[in-house]
């Protein structure tokens, strides 16, 4: 089952990315600190796209679907790992991340597996981030986990 493995792991960050993305990365760029940029780029994603419990297990399809064109162009249902792709993409073309600093992690939310972005933004801190649970209640520097959205 490649769902399990996408949890655990990196999709490499894409070569060419839509041109309608390059002011969003200009602005990202602005960032007066990695922490800045993290907090621009959690804003960016989650006013375009918001998690759904139920919608996710029945688009699961789509977790399979690693083309960011494809949801760049688009708004709404995101699952975990396409949010966490989407955020990756962002920090490290930004010039501000390497891909080093972003850590995906993995969690049980009900009964179902969950990843969420472990992001080091300066030698002595790093933020979860889950932009996915933004949606129910989870803010910046939280994730869900258990039964807590």
């Amino acid at each position: 089952m490649r769902m399990i493995p996408n949890l655990l792991s990196k999709k490499p960050i894409p070569e060419v990315l839509p041109e309608s993305m390059e002011p969003v990365l200009e602005q990202l760029k602005s960032s007066q600190s990695k922490e800045e940029c993290l907090l621009r780029a959690y804003d960016i994603i989650t006013s375009r796209y918001r998690g759904y419990k139920i919608r996710t297990y029945l688009r699961f399809w789509e977790v399979f679907n690693h083309d960011i064109s494809y949801w760049w162009e688009r708004s709404g249902l995101l699952g975990c790992t396409n949010f966490n792709f989407m955020l990756r993409t962002l920090l490290v073309r930004s010039g501000k991340f390497s891909d080093e600093d972003i850590v995906p992690r993995i969690t049980v939310l009900y009964i179902s597996p969950h990843q969420y972005l472990d992001v080091k933004v300066d030698s002595q801190k790093s933020i979860k981030v889950d932009c996915w649970a933004k949606a129910y209640g989870i803010g910046f520097g939280d994730y869900a986990r258990g039964f807590n959205c």
